[in-house]
């Protein structure tokens, strides 16, 4: 069923083509290379699909393997994006600050 080339490091049939996962199959396997009409034969609605998965789907996605690939600094350190609570406490430390400093500012 489809281009049997397609099926290596964790992706099957079935976890990809199952009708179960929609009439296009699983989202999460298919990038430029890999499409459901190459992997999985094309035609959305003649596919018999066997009764359920036999193998998980891949845990992550093609842009998730890129953003691994490609998430790093010249030297090999890893980029890291400040998390929200960080940025937050930040802005607020500084508001603070700015109120501390300037308290004609609060009165108004």
């Amino acid at each position: 069923q489809g281009d049997s080339s397609c099926w290596v490091d964790g992706f099957s049939w079935a976890a990809c083509c199952h009708s179960g996962h929609g009439p296009r199959g699983n989202s999460a396997c298919w990038d430029g290379s890999f499409t459901f009409e190459r992997c999985c034969g094309g035609s959305t609605s003649s596919q018999s699909a066997p009764a359920a998965p036999t193998a998980a789907a891949p845990s992550h996605s093609w842009v998730a393997g890129i953003k691994e690939a490609h998430a790093t600094l010249p030297g090999g350190v890893p980029i890291s994006i400040i998390p929200a609570e960080y940025a937050l406490a930040a802005l607020l430390a500084l508001l603070l600050l700015l109120l501390l400093s300037h308290p004609e500012i609060g009165r108004a």
